[in-house]
């Protein structure tokens, strides 16, 4: 059996993305009969960790890279590029919010320009305390955990700056 990492569906598609199998497309029209399309092929990806969809493109955090992958044909997709930050700065989620691509690692919060679709260009960078994970977006918000413990918010105002602008600890 193999090991799937992380799923994520959009419209009538399931995405699975695992180091073994690379990314599986399946239609889940009749979600009691998915029916498998497509995938990348194995050892496409290291380590995944999270997806983010944003259109007819596939974004994963797959260890020290953001791939981005072309779904507009779900029975052959096709990895466009790959974003390498620097090697000690693991990707450890992900997150599309209709504009923009943000991605946390160990210390940092970025934000990435998608508008061409497979090259994701970083706009701007937050430096935080360390140890990210989690991230969710909302409206002008960033949301992110850090070291598990506390809920940090940011302020987007402009692509160029990520501002932090409160801390809520979590017990």
């Amino acid at each position: 059996d193999k090991v799937v990492s992380e799923i994520i569906v959009s419209g009538n598609y399931l995405y699975a993305v695992s180091g073994e199998t690379g990314l599986l497309i399946y239609d889940v029209t009749d979600p009691v009969a998915p029916v498998l399309l497509g995938g990348t092929g194995d050892n496409s990806f290291k380590y995944p960790a999270h997806t983010a969809v944003a259109g007819s493109y596939i974004y994963v955090a797959d260890n020290f890279r953001i791939v981005s992958v072309d779904v507009s044909d779900p029975s052959n997709p096709q990895i466009k590029n790959t974003y390498i930050q620097d090697q000690y700065k693991s990707y450890f989620d992900i997150f599309f919010d209709g504009k923009y691509l943000f991605a946390t690692t160990k210390v940092h919060v970025v934000a990435f320009d998608v508008s061409t679709p497979h090259t994701p260009v970083p706009l701007a960078t937050y430096e935080g305390n360390g140890n990210f994970s989690d991230i969710a977006v909302a409206g002008n918000r960033v949301y992110t955990i850090s070291r598990g413990l506390q809920v940090l918010s940011y302020q987007v105002t402009d692509t160029a700056a990520i501002i932090n602008l409160d801390k809520e600890h979590m017990y």
